[in-house]
């Protein structure tokens, strides 16, 4: 169970200037440009909601719900389409390209249900502002 963390490694080919991740627990979120999203991809190529990561028992996943597609270790998935993710597996999203990591959950149990859900965090000013 744990959490999943999806780590930006490029946007345009391009790394960012300072490491940016977003860890999901088992209730998930969404990844999309709207400011809503758990993980915010701040471009024109991203839709408002381009995917959702839910938790199925004990396994993450990751469901597309945009209009553009998205790629799952080049595997195209369309809207409604899912596929699990485990470490190391690459999600693009638009023109950003992430990599998912899994934990295991925490020594104190419930410590991964008690974090904070609120607005989500934008890669924008890592790069460079977008």
């Amino acid at each position: 169970m744990g959490t999943v963390t999806l780590k930006v490694l490029t946007y345009k080919g391009v790394g960012p200037g300072k490491a940016v991740a977003m860890a999901f627990d088992l209730r998930g979120g969404t990844i999309g440009r709207a400011e809503s999203n758990k993980l915010i991809l701040p471009d024109p190529t991203v839709s408002r909601v381009h995917a959702q990561i839910v938790n199925r028992q004990g396994t993450f996943i990751i469901i597309s719900r945009g209009r553009n597609p998205l790629m799952v270790d080049e595997v195209v998935v369309e809207a409604g389409d899912e596929l699990p993710l485990s470490n190391g597996t690459r999600v693009q999203i638009g023109e950003f390209l992430l990599e998912a990591s899994i934990a295991k959950p925490p020594a104190e149990e419930g410590a991964a249900s008690k974090a904070p859900q609120g607005p989500g965090q934008g890669v924008g000013e890592s790069f460079g502002g977008l």
